[in-house]
């Protein structure tokens, strides 16, 4: 008998090794229709950011189809193409803890278009912590521009003041992956139906939110409403090693070399585009219009 008690002991201890975390959490979904959905996120230091088994993390290789509302965690990366070379499609995702960029702690979720408005909900009270006191939840991809207001349309929440946030009807400002971009396909009643993305991101004061350079002025860019010839002129000491450029609505236009002094720009829609500009251990980010 003290023998089974034992095994028992040591198994509970065993799984408790195993599947603990530095922290995680949960995230309430509910739908229009007030159907609900939970998800676990969180962070620890030996998570790889992937599909972390030791974690109790399982990759829903194909995603449940049905009309039960469901909302999954796709691939963490900002390159939407990407999401179809390593998709993985998860309820729980233990991450690795962000060192600079809040970018490293954001976690992708996905769930069916049709399902507006949803709103998130969380315990607000675990995010007062000073290791995530700044994290997020917004439809904007938060390794840019997220926290700009008015204008841009983007719907954002602090998790440590807010304890909810709704998404409704995407606007122009935000991203929606249809079921070929993120690789994720719904299907309810035989017809197959577009995603809303949106994110949640671990941060704390002492993370950036993009590594940005306070002194942007290091790096010029003119004109500033372009048509043709995008010049850039970099007055800093530093080597700018990759330039980015991106659309209004999350999509990667170009990845350029840094040594490029000037951009055609001439076949370009008009619009708002971002551009950034990565060195070492930091990013200067820009915008600029084409007419």
């Amino acid at each position: 008998m003290k023998t089974k008690l034992f095994t028992v002991i040591l198994l509970q201890c065993f799984c408790l090794l195993i599947f603990s975390q530095q922290f995680s959490t949960k995230l309430y979904l509910t739908d229009k229709n007030g159907q609900k959905d939970t998800l676990e996120v969180g962070y620890d230091p030996n998570a790889t950011n992937e599909v972390d088994a030791a974690f109790g993390e399982i990759n829903y290789s194909s995603p449940i189809n049905s009309d039960k509302f469901q909302a999954f965690i796709i691939g963490q990366c900002w390159l939407c193409n990407n999401f179809l070379q390593n998709p993985y499609y998860l309820r729980k995702q233990i991450m690795k803890p962000s060192s600079y960029y809040i970018s490293e702690g954001a976690i992708p979720i996905v769930f069916p278009y049709e399902s507006l408005p949803v709103t998130i909900s969380w315990d607000k009270s675990v995010f007062v912590n000073v290791d995530r006191d700044c994290s997020i939840v917004t439809d904007w991809q938060p390794s840019r521009w997220f926290d700009v207001s008015g204008d841009w349309g983007i719907t954002l929440a602090h998790m440590n003041v807010d304890s909810s946030i709704q998404f409704s009807e995407v606007n122009s400002s935000t991203v929606l992956e249809t079921m070929k971009a993120s690789g994720f396909n719904y299907t309810n009643n035989g017809t197959q139906y577009p995603l809303r993305t949106i994110y949640m991101a671990f941060s704390n004061r002492n993370i950036n939110a993009i590594g940005e350079i306070k002194s942007d002025n290091q790096i010029q860019i003119y004109p500033g409403m372009v048509k043709n010839q995008l010049k850039i002129k970099n007055t800093s000491s530093q080597f700018i090693k990759t330039i980015r450029i991106q659309s209004l609505d999350g999509k990667f236009i170009r990845i350029l070399n840094g040594s490029d002094k000037e951009i055609d720009c001439s076949n370009y829609i008009k619009g708002v585009y971002f551009i950034d500009f990565e060195f070492d251990n930091n990013i200067v980010h820009k915008k600029f219009i084409k007419e």
